[in-house]
């Protein structure tokens, strides 16, 4: 763990120079990097802060076209079988408020084609989405990356045509 003094209340994770200069290679939504250091063994290494701006990545859905539903997410599992539509994430917000749904998630997720050229954004609430370009990369890093786990997506896009 780390002691965040400032900035608070962000997105955030701590990544090593190495990491950064991959990650700079790929087209982000945006995000910034802040100086910070880590301090281990009692020394202080220098490390980077790596904010991912949660707002504008609703932009690369799809809403006319995706469902969301009732989700449980510490066991990866749809609850029920009813589907809804939203207009935007704050309208399925006050469908799950009004449903009582312990929290909501995507049924059918459909992207926009611009979403094609994204290779790390923040999509609510699935967390940070990479690219199979970026996924490729970061596993291929020599010496290996340690403290990164890369998971499979929970549920597959579709593209709007």
């Amino acid at each position: 763990g780390w002691i965040r003094e400032e900035p608070d209340n962000m997105h955030s994770h701590v990544v090593s120079q190495r990491f950064k200069e991959v990650l700079n290679d790929f087209n982000l939504h945006p995000n910034q990097f802040y100086n910070a250091k880590v301090l281990f063994d009692f020394k202080f290494y220098p490390y980077f802060v790596w904010q991912l701006f949660m707002n504008g990545s609703d932009t690369f859905i799809d809403f006319s076209e995706t469902t969301f539903c009732e989700y449980e997410f510490q066991e990866n599992n749809k609850i029920g079988t009813e589907k809804v539509k939203a207009s935007d994430i704050w309208n399925i917000r006050k469908i799950r408020r009004a449903k009582e749904w312990e929290d909501w998630g995507f049924d059918r997720l459909v992207m926009k084609p611009s979403f094609k050229e994204m290779d790390c954004v923040w999509i609510d609430p699935l967390g940070v989405v990479i690219s199979e370009r970026l996924k490729n990369a970061i596993e291929a890093m020599q010496p290996k990356v340690t403290g990164v786990e890369i998971k499979p997506c929970p549920i597959e896009f579709a593209y709007m045509e």
